[in-house]
């Protein structure tokens, strides 16, 4: 779907009247995990590990095919906190259960970043020319998994306990998931994507290109994510 719709996308902007411009909003799995000591940055090659990464990257390797018809740039947020978002909702209702979850053979750092800070560079990045035919990450703070949930237990005013799993166990658990979630056709937070995801040496990336650039500078820090997160949630009842 990323590919496609993007190939169909660009393909009629290119044949549009007038010079058209493509904000691409990618992703930090089209970049690939990053290692513990250095951060992804824009220059670096795609190296994506699994297929929506692979579908992320080969939407910008299309979009790039356009650059002589379109005006092109593209973001590539990291992992997004705040309110509406269900990507993390599995950790939040783990703390607010009284559980945190640790992975043996951390720590492993990920960049995240507020969705609001998202929407703001994504503005930016279709008004202004600077952008034009470059890549930016999309990035907050630096954090863990242990110090996102430790945030969360706080916000919710929690002292949960800690459940240690090691790499194996976790990965069992995924394809286990996996399996229920297609026999019950629902599904479910646990899968073997996030378990390879929460298994990388590092998910993190360089917000210096948009700041050097652009000026741009996210708003909004991971515990103020939380706490924006944790009231979205409970008033819907979510956790």
């Amino acid at each position: 779907m990323n590919a496609q719709g993007t190939s169909n996308l660009c393909e009629a902007m290119s044949q549009a009247n007038g010079r058209q411009r493509l904000v691409l909003c990618s992703s930090l799995a089209a970049s690939g995990p990053s290692s513990p000591t250095r951060p992804r940055r824009e220059e670096d090659p795609l190296e994506p590990k699994d297929w929506y990464g692979e579908s992320k990257a080969e939407a910008e390797r299309i979009a790039s095919s356009f650059s002589g018809a379109i005006d092109l740039t593209i973001v590539r947020p990291c992992r997004i906190l705040g309110p509406g978002d269900r990507e993390n909702l599995f950790f939040f209702k783990l703390v607010r259960n009284g559980l945190q979850l640790s992975v043996a053979g951390g720590p492993r750092p990920l960049s995240m970043v507020d969705v609001e800070d998202v929407a703001d560079l994504l503005l930016l990045l279709a008004t202004r020319p600077e952008a034009i035919g470059q890549a930016f990450f999309a990035a907050g703070e630096s954090t863990t998994l242990e110090e996102l949930q430790q945030s969360v237990a706080r916000t919710l005013g929690r002292k949960p306990r800690q459940v240690r799993i090691g790499p194996g166990t976790l990965r069992t658990l995924g394809a286990l998931a996996d399996g229920a979630s297609h026999l019950l056709g629902k599904y479910l937070p646990l899968s073997r994507k996030l378990v390879q995801q929460l298994l990388a040496p590092a998910w993190t990336c360089s917000a210096e290109k948009a700041e050097r650039l652009l000026g741009f500078k996210p708003r909004w820090s991971i515990p103020d994510s939380v706490r924006r997160s944790v009231a979205w949630y409970q008033q819907r009842g979510w956790i």
